[in-house]
């Protein structure tokens, strides 16, 4: 059997020096076209779009490690009920031959005889099995040949995968499947305690952090002295994620004192480091598990320390973080956070076609990530914004007459005093705030500030338009470092005419991350509103966009009743001068009120008290007025009376 092995593993690696046009890691698969056993056409178009694609070469003749992996790949095609893998099988052998072997058969898992070009082109015409795991673009992520061991390679492989992708307990089940499978083989290619590792990082990913505690534990009373970091490395990231940094920092130190050079002990450390403030120590950390000679595990591990750099680096240095989260791509092409946060980065640069690639992609490995979503819509409006050449003149035009009317402002003689001005509200934008967190996701406080404006135009309340905010805070050489700025905040609402500001601020701590918010009256510089949300780490900022408009909307009914006058009343109809641009809606409810009677007490008159006329119901709004209903009609009604929103 040894010398079985090693003659399989000489010809995988005879073949892999062969030149030719198999495909490599991070090029796109070789088009094939072939017929399945069950007669469906098979491309390679079968492996795109999944969350994850195998293309599996084997040969039903002198190949046991073929038919393990065939079984496999069956209970694999079981994990996932969401069908969000596609697996196809390319034998050696013609279809009788092949369904003469009685193959492991799942409806998931096509099998198809192999020509003799298409086993040329991917190099598996020699050496049996040849896996290829590919990503859901249709690049390839890993290639594995050949060698008697081949079954539990390509299981913890594919459990890599899975857990960067988002399937935390298909991993587990993957990671425990090779641990099992190494741990009967002869000459294992995988270690079992690396599996057990993997299980260990599986449970930390599911929340379960006790279990992972004791697989992580049991590591570290192995014998081996390299298991024994892996198992103390794990506990370390227990630690962390029941925010008991110094204790993992210990551990960290340990494994490090013993061996300087690993990728995981020196990101833990980084972490530990960022959260007690040692922003120059943690930077030294990264440095360190980022370095070419760092040793890992797993690949998500080398990944997750270049997503921490570009983390640190991002606010200070966008560049550098740019090509900090293209080398975590690099490790990882499975990775969300890397994907998401280069393509917010690439955004914030102006990079807008790059972000809008990257962000693909990323949504291709996670269809459910909702900052994912916002992040697209932001960087799809910003792209429609720049390609709208007669928007862009008409904010040009907007923001010189804006410019110039403040110059030459003065109050309007025949103003009404009762009717309501147009409500605009400007969000001068929400701040990033606190030390931030190493293994955070970028670009969370912009897509809150664009889900908000949505919000908020959907409840009726007029928002000052973010290119023209834009534009005008250019013109004024005005940074997002002004805009923290009270008297900077009021000059910018004057300019704009709105009556009220909404400024934010989201801070993020290793431990916790809320978004802050506030509405200023720009008239008299008094505080509307202060609202506060907690984001957890899956939030949707539309979700919390939505609660915070609706924060601002309850302030705006409370502090700001809308007020008007009817414009004229017959028996059919009732006009009224408030309309779309007062941020009125149909349905509202206004109460009809008649002459100010006096209150007088022992012949003095304390005051004026409104007399109520009943009250209306708006059914149809214009941009400067309304239709309305009598729903409740006492005394006359007449033009000019006044109106006031209801409770």
């Amino acid at each position: 059997m040894k010398r079985l092995h090693w003659l399989m593993l000489g010809l995988a690696l005879s073949c892999a020096g062969v030149a030719g046009a198999a495909p490599k890691k991070g090029e796109p698969l070789p088009a094939f076209a072939l017929t399945a056993l069950d007669g469906q056409r098979v491309t390679n178009k079968a492996l795109e779009g999944a969350q994850l694609g195998v293309l599996y070469f084997f040969s039903t003749q002198n190949c046991p490690p073929c038919r393990s992996g065939l079984e496999q790949l069956r209970d694999l095609a079981d994990e996932y009920a969401d069908a969000r893998i596609a697996i196809v099988a390319i034998g050696r052998q013609d279809a009788a031959a092949l369904r003469a072997a009685n193959l492991p058969r799942h409806a998931r898992l096509l099998v198809a005889p192999g020509d003799a070009a298409t086993l040329n082109q991917y190099n598996a015409r020699v050496v049996a099995p040849t896996t290829y795991i590919v990503g859901p673009d249709g690049r390839v992520l890993e290639v594995m040949q050949g060698g008697g061991a081949s079954t539990e390679a390509m299981l913890v492989s594919l459990a890599e995968k899975q857990l960067s992708s988002k399937q935390p307990a298909v991993a587990r089940r993957t990671f425990e499947k090779a641990a099992q499978v190494s741990a009967k083989a002869a000459a294992p290619a995988v270690s079992p305690t690396l599996a057990q590792a993997g299980v260990g990082y599986s449970l930390l990913k599911e929340g379960k952090l006790d279990e992972a505690e004791k697989v992580f534990t049991a590591l570290t009373r192995d014998k081996d002295r390299e298991t024994q970091m892996r198992g103390r490395e794990g506990l370390a990231e227990v630690l962390l994620a029941r925010g008991q940094a110094q204790q993992a920092l210990r551990l960290a130190d340990e494994v490090i004192a013993a061996e300087p050079k690993r990728v995981a002990a020196n990101l833990i450390r980084a972490r530990a480091q960022h959260q007690a403030g040692q922003a120059a120590e943690a930077s030294t950390s990264l440095a360190r598990a980022t370095d070419i000679t760092a040793v890992s595990d797993f690949s998500f591990q080398r990944a997750d320390a270049h997503i921490a750099k570009g983390n640190l680096q991002r606010k200070h240095d966008p560049k550098q973080a740019v090509a900090a989260f293209q080398a975590a791509v690099a490790e990882n092409p499975l990775s969300v956070e890397a994907l998401s946060n280069l393509g917010a980065v690439l955004q914030d640069t102006g990079e807008a076609a790059q972000a809008l690639d990257a962000l693909r992609k990323a949504n291709l490995i996670d269809p459910a990530d909702k900052l994912l979503h916002g992040l697209l819509r932001q960087v799809q409006a910003s792209i429609a914004q720049r390609q709208d050449l007669e928007k862009q003149r008409f904010i040009d035009e907007s923001v010189r007459e804006l410019l110039a009317r403040q110059k030459e402002r003065k109050p309007d003689p025949n103003a009404d005093d009762w009717t309501s001005p147009p409500m605009l509200l400007s969000v001068l934008g929400i701040q990033e705030e606190g030390p931030g967190s190493l293994t955070g996701r970028a670009g969370v406080a912009g897509v809150l500030q664009n889900e908000l404006y949505q919000a908020l135009a959907e409840r009726g309340i007029q928002v000052v338009e973010r290119a023209l905010l834009d534009k005008l805070l250019s013109e004024l050489k005005l940074g997002s470092s002004d805009l923290a700025d009270p008297e900077s905040q009021l000059r910018l609402g004057r300019i704009l005419a709105a009556r009220l500001l909404a400024t934010g601020s989201l801070f993020e701590s290793p431990t916790a991350t809320r978004v802050a918010l506030r509405l200023i009256d720009t008239e008299s510089s008094a505080l509307a509103l202060s609202s506060a949300e907690a984001l957890a780490v899956d939030s949707d900022p539309a979700a919390i966009a939505a609660k915070l408009a609706d924060a601002i909307a309850g302030a705006l009914h409370r502090k700001y009743p809308l007020k008007g006058r009817i414009a004229s009343v017959s028996d059919t109809e009732i006009l009224l001068n408030l309309g779309r641009k007062h941020g009125l809606r149909a349905g509202q409810s206004f109460n009809v009120l008649g002459a100010a009677e006096p209150v007088v007490l022992g012949g003095k008159v304390l005051g004026h008290r409104d007399t109520r006329l009943g009250h209306l119901e708006v059914v149809e709004v214009q941009d400067g007025f309304a239709l309305a209903k009598a729903v409740e009609r006492s005394g006359v009604w007449q033009a000019n009376q006044r109106v006031i929103q209801r409770d």
